[in-house]
């Protein structure tokens, strides 16, 4: 917990909160979109993290950063194990930047198919979340991931592929007029990993798609 608690006193002393702003984008069409995909796998974005043995929760925090993007954005998630192969998620942030006050929160669940003796090395996901960005939009988003995980070296990696379709609603326009398409989707690429850190799970996870690129690290404990 002492680790958590400094990695994110650091973050808010340094750190530069991602603002989701419309009226500061220059090239509004090809902007807008690279936003509103940053904020669509950030409301769907949470580490992948198998709870083992007897515990049955998992907390923890993460900062990520997209790469075609300005500032940080900062998430609490959480996990309950409900059945040997079967997780429910959650995630939540709310911030506030110059520009404005951002929230967001999402849900989803994974699955390992497979026999409780013979579990597969595929794991299934599927999340969805919201985004709001006061004054300037609001975002859905949905998100289904399929992970192959295997030892690599003695690191335990996933590697996967999946897709993200976000639906953003304008609030607010700037002088050049922003065209839109209902619907917005991106595929990409994961890979992650997960070692320990002072009892603590620590998790650095890539998004990496033709349009975007994602990069995450957590910190989770179990119970």
């Amino acid at each position: 917990m002492r680790c958590i608690i400094f990695l994110f006193t650091v973050s808010l002393i340094f750190g530069q909160w991602s603002s989701f702003q419309l009226s500061s984008l220059k090239d509004v069409n090809k902007e807008s979109r690279t936003l509103f995909r940053y904020g669509g796998l950030m409301a769907t974005n949470q580490p992948l993290l198998e709870i083992n043995g007897k515990k049955r929760i998992a907390l923890g925090g993460s900062l990520n950063k997209g790469l075609s993007n300005s500032g940080i954005i900062p998430l609490i998630h959480g996990q309950i194990k409900v059945s040997w192969n079967l997780t429910f998620r959650g995630r939540m942030a709310s911030y506030s930047s110059k520009e404005g006050a951002v929230q967001l929160y999402g849900w989803g669940f994974s699955l390992r198919p497979g026999k409780q003796e013979a579990l597969s090395k595929w794991i299934i996901l599927f999340d969805a979340g919201n985004l709001t960005s006061y004054n300037q939009f609001k975002l859905t988003a949905i998100q289904a991931m399929g992970v192959h995980s295997l030892v690599w070296k003695k690191i335990p990696t996933h590697i996967g592929f999946g897709i993200n379709i976000i639906n953003p609603n304008q609030y607010a326009l700037t002088d050049n007029e922003i065209i839109v398409k209902s619907k917005i989707q991106s595929n990409f690429i994961y890979v992650g990993t997960t070692f320990n850190l002072f009892g603590f799970k620590t998790i650095p996870q890539l998004w990496a798609g033709s349009d975007y690129n994602l990069i995450s690290i957590s910190i989770v404990d179990t119970f």
